[in-house]
């Protein structure tokens, strides 16, 4: 929708998940013991944004890689639009603390768990490069 993402952003660890595969680790999870009450599915295979992102582009998706400034005008712009603005609402909140918000490791540390939990019902999540 922005058609652009900041040049700092390129390296940012992403992880994405097919619907279908995270649909089917949710119903299991739901059938672990009750003191087992706090998941959050994830693919703990990630891919750079950058990469993903360029990927976007070989499928008629434009992407280009700005400087800062040129990202939060282009975000303070689509900001202005209703529609947008309600997609953007996360970037959005962001800005309001003055700074984007940063990757961090402890997510991956603190959603491990879940990982070893599906692991254990036989569940995995593929890597983004595999095919079905």
């Amino acid at each position: 929708m922005l058609g652009c993402c900041p040049y700092d952003s390129y390296d940012e660890h992403t992880e994405m998940s097919p619907i279908d595969e995270t649909a089917k680790a949710v119903v299991l999870l739901a059938s672990t013991p009750k003191e087992c009450t706090m998941f959050q599915p994830f693919n703990n295979h990630t891919e750079l944004l950058g990469d993903v992102l360029r990927l976007m582009e070989k499928v008629g998706r434009e992407m280009r890689f700005v400087e800062d400034d040129e990202f939060e005008q282009t975000v303070a712009t689509a900001g202005q639009d209703p529609e947008k603005a309600k997609l953007l609402s996360a970037i959005l909140a962001y800005q309001d603390v003055g700074r984007r918000p940063q990757s961090s490791n402890a997510t991956t540390a603190t959603l491990a768990p879940c990982c070893t939990v599906l692991a254990s019902i036989g569940v995995t999540l593929p890597a983004s490069t595999s095919s079905k």
